[in-house]
């Protein structure tokens, strides 16, 4: 594994350099408590421009994968990336160009609330307080809760206006780890 820096595009071909797969991951909301969204955005363009320009300039580069950080229910990331990552490389044909969206599961919040309440044996409950979701977390309410809705609005066509998305079933990829899994080996004392 090499490194570079997001912001630097000639580090990030250096690093490219000779790959046959590179998978990329943006930081940019590591600013965000104090940088205003605009800013973010900016940052966030930048970044992966300069992901782009450096793929581009990779000659031996087959796969290029983009994670988007979406809030989506991955699972274990530290073994569900790696399964999606393999299940995308060892199928070219049908991953290149595509868009795949990384999930073990859909949970709603109040299912993940319900399940956290079954395995720890403690009552839990879901109270909706969208009115005031902002005063609790400032800006990180405002823009979650903008894209919470947008998700909701546009579902499947969020992620693009191209063709449909792939998922776990269309790369047959199984035994990803899910919530559950991950919530019963945690401590929570």
């Amino acid at each position: 594994m090499v490194t570079a820096d997001w912001n630097d595009e000639s580090t990030l071909v250096k690093a490219f350099e000779g790959s046959y797969v590179v998978y990329a991951v943006t930081e940019y909301w590591v600013g965000f408590m104090t940088q205003s969204v605009e800013e973010l955005v900016e940052i966030e363009a930048r970044q992966d421009i300069s992901l782009a320009k450096a793929a581009s300039q990779t000659p031996s580069l087959k796969h290029f994968v983009w994670n988007d950080t979406p809030i989506t229910t991955v699972g274990d990331p530290k073994i569900n990336t790696g399964i999606y990552a393999l299940a995308i490389f060892n199928q070219p044909q049908l991953t290149i160009g595509r868009i795949i969206l990384a999930q073990s599961e859909t949970r709603t919040i109040r299912g993940i609330i319900n399940l956290w309440s079954q395995i720890l044996g403690k009552p839990a409950d879901y109270v909706q307080v969208s009115d005031h979701y902002d005063n609790l977390w400032p800006k990180w309410g405002r823009e979650i809760g903008r894209m919470l809705q947008f998700w909701e609005t546009a579902r499947e066509k969020s992620w693009t206006a191209d063709e449909p998305v792939l998922t776990k079933e269309d790369l047959s990829i199984s035994s990803l780890i899910g919530m559950k899994e991950i919530f019963s080996a945690l401590e929570w004392s």
